[in-house]
């Protein structure tokens, strides 16, 4: 591999022209940056903050339909071995596609990244759908060291969710019902907690007052900060380097009167700045919240049919790295996803669930990468398994 990774990269160099610069890397995001989510325009006028990407998206977006490989695009490719020149004109088209730039001696490092995942895509022999995205030319070590989740073992909510004993629908998907915002994307920034605690707001709050508002996952990057909760020896959280959606909904209610900001007055940065909240700005309000019992899908089912969109925190795993399509079932090898708490690590929210006839049941689950990652940004996650951890750690607000 090492050989070949080094004719593809004098090949690469030379096949055509490849942006390179010398000060930032591929996946700076933030001010100045690349692939952060940007609202509308306030309604005071004022510019928003520079929109990169193309058209302006501030997303890293691939072509319309995310390249895979094989006979019906699962992945599965049964040619010859990967050579240097199809590696060269592989990533040559990535670079240009996904808008990527490096410096020259990230550009060899991020070809050798995007080998080993070319790799993977070539042998991939499992039920679900995978291609290249805007993390292909990452290390299964960059990939694990994004999730910043910190999982906690306690439980913390005021109150424990209690099945409803209803017969409840064979299926759930409460983007019809207009209680789920578009797919976001949070950037470089390890903020997936609060992508995970504002999309069970927002559904929360639509479903009491009948209106979508979005609201603003920068103001809980920037405020929720020394929140400690009952029998913690810590204080949570850490912005962009993590954190808890319980503190989340500990901190709204205790330190914001139960408010959240919109999405409009407080946008999205990828960045830790200073709190600036402003009660005057909040789109929605919670007075509680509730949470599931660890492990127990029944229940997260119940949760998800009869209130509405629910946070979680899973174990996105070298498998989500690649995904990009079908019914994801966590493999027992190296990279699979695990349902150990402990390693839990990216807060995402549920938001549905339903039954492939081919695949069989699932949850599905909105993510926080851009809607250019998996299906249109959504992952179906295996139910019945507790896949990846899907019912470990699950909460919902309730909305004033």
């Amino acid at each position: 591999m090492r050989s070949t990774v080094a004719v593809a990269l004098a090949l690469a160099a030379g096949a055509r022209a490849v942006a390179v610069e010398s000060e930032r890397p591929a996946h700076v995001f933030g001010k100045g940056g690349a692939g952060v989510y940007r609202p509308p325009p306030s309604a005071t006028g004022n510019a928003p903050p520079p929109r990169l990407g193309k058209d302006g998206a501030g997303v890293l977006k691939g072509p319309e339909t995310v390249p895979r490989l094989g006979k019906g695009g699962n992945g599965v490719y049964k040619g010859a071995e990967l050579d240097a020149k199809t590696i060269a004109a592989k990533f040559a088209w990535y670079v240009e596609q996904f808008e990527k730039t490096y410096d020259i001696q990230e550009y060899a490092e991020r070809l050798k990244a995007f080998a080993r995942t070319l790799k993977e895509i070539q042998h991939h022999e499992e039920g679900h759908k995978v291609g290249l995205n805007k993390f292909s030319d990452w290390t299964s070590d960059e990939f694990e060291a994004y999730q910043k989740y910190k999982p906690s073992m306690k439980r913390h909510a005021p109150q424990t969710h209690k099945t409803s004993g209803k017969s409840l629908p064979t299926e759930v998907d409460w983007r019809k019902e207009g209680l789920v915002a578009d797919v976001k994307d949070q950037g470089s920034c390890g903020s997936c907690w609060t992508f995970s605690t504002v999309a069970s707001i927002e559904g929360a709050h639509a479903k009491k007052h009948g209106k979508m508002v979005t609201l603003s996952e920068q103001n809980l990057v920037d405020c929720v900060k020394k929140d400690r909760l009952p029998s913690d020896a810590e204080d949570c959280c850490d912005g962009c380097d993590g954190g808890l959606m319980d503190n989340a909904f500990d901190y709204i209610i205790n330190k914001q009167k139960g408010g959240i900001d919109t999405e409009v007055s407080y946008p999205y940065r990828g960045e830790d700045e200073k709190c600036a909240f402003a009660s005057s700005e909040d789109g929605a309000r919670i007075a509680n919240w509730t949470d599931v019992p660890s492990g127990d899908e029944d229940a997260l089912m119940d949760a998800l049919a009869t209130v509405g969109p629910v946070s979680v925190a899973l174990d996105a795993s070298r498998q989500w790295q690649t995904y990009a399509g079908g019914v994801l079932t966590p493999r027992k090898w190296l990279g699979g996803c695990s349902s150990d708490p402990s390693k839990a690590d990216h807060g995402v929210a549920v938001v549905g669930y339903g039954t492939d006839p081919t695949s069989g049941d699932y949850w599905i689950v909105r993510n926080s990468w851009g809607s250019a990652w998996g299906e249109d940004g959504y992952v179906r996650l295996k139910r019945g398994v507790n896949a990846c951890g899907v019912a470990n750690f699950a909460s919902y607000p309730t909305a004033k």
